[in-house]
């Protein structure tokens, strides 16, 4: 078994209302790998990977039907609209 599997845990960051506005992976208590962004009506809002709590590669944005709007790249200096990760602001 590979250790950074071990170390990796799934993260869910919860509003207020009880809807889920993140999702993904953590190593450390940091983002890694794949994560996802959602909707206060569910849907899907955003999709990504982290690398050592970076934004890598490609980033999608979905419109409320879910289909894919636009598409950032991260290694090349895109912008994909995020700050920080700070769960507990989300």
């Amino acid at each position: 078994m590979r250790l950074d599997a071990i170390e990796r845990s799934i993260s869910e960051t919860i509003r207020d209302d009880g809807t889920i506005a993140a999702r993904g992976f953590t190593r450390h208590g940091l983002p890694c790998g794949y994560w996802e962004w959602f909707r206060r009506d569910g849907s899907l809002q955003r999709s990504g990977y982290f690398e050592d709590a970076k934004p890598i590669s490609i980033w999608t944005e979905y419109d409320e039907a879910e289909r894919p709007q636009k598409t950032t790249n991260a290694d090349q200096g895109g912008s994909v609209g995020l700050i920080a990760f700070m769960p507990a602001h989300m």
